[in-house]
């Protein structure tokens, strides 16, 4: 809300503006924190950037000054103080050290931020999951909303052709992986659940290139 007006009246911002931030649950908007909303224009009236990519109509960067009481333990994800918001779901992590994620496996966080899944030595297995559920569809049995994503990672090789299995961003109905095995398994399955309709998930792989000419950069598993 800004100057107390409902919604997210966020295009034409030329200066730093004050704003309240909500936590919406159903018809329910409860005041969670206190911040402001940077410009999301230019100074000639262009499109403002975010790490050198327009801001689209309907979004902005915001800040947080205080957070209400009682709600200092809502995991706002606002990392450095500022992040990409709009009215629909949506994170950034520039780095995860304080982050609340939900780990297993050998995944952990390192001193210096980053997000380790595994830590080179073999068949070994790591998630790390967003703390909070995400609803992909304004009503039951609606039309599921499209979504994009974007991160950056590394995939440890002992060899120049000789690599890990890689890495899957991942959309479940659950955060329990235990049965999952790693390598060809990707942490995801395992050799007695393989193709079954339970397997409730939509996945898609990433690995380094060139471990074989037929084998493509990424793969879609459902």
């Amino acid at each position: 809300m800004i100057d107390g007006g409902p919604g997210y009246p966020v295009d034409g911002i030329k200066e730093q503006t004050p704003c309240d931030l909500h936590e919406v649950f159903r018809n329910l908007s409860l005041k969670v924190a206190v911040g402001f909303v940077l410009p999301t224009l230019g100074p000639e009236g262009e499109p403002a950037l975010w790490h050198g990519n327009e801001i689209p109509a309907g979004y902005a960067r915001v800040g947080v000054d205080s957070i209400v009481p009682s709600f200092e333990s809502l995991q706002l994800e606002i990392p450095g103080g500022e992040a990409l918001a709009t009215s629909e779901d949506q994170f950034v992590y520039s780095g995860f050290s304080g982050v609340n994620l939900s780990l297993d496996g050998v995944a952990t966080v390192t001193p210096n931020g980053l997000l380790e899944l595994t830590n080179g030595r073999l068949r070994l297995k790591g998630h790390a999951f967003h703390p909070a559920p995400f609803c992909f569809s304004k009503r039951p049995n609606g039309t599921v909303q499209s979504f994009a994503v974007s991160y950056v990672f590394a995939i440890y090789c002992d060899q120049p052709n000789i690599c890990g299995h890689g890495i899957a961003f991942l959309l479940a109905e659950n955060k329990n992986f235990s049965t999952a095995m790693p390598s060809q398994y990707m942490g995801l399955i395992n050799d007695h659940n393989n193709g079954e309709a339970r397997n409730r998930f939509f996945a898609v792989t990433s690995r380094k290139q060139g471990l074989s000419s037929k084998a493509p950069g990424s793969l879609v598993l459902v």
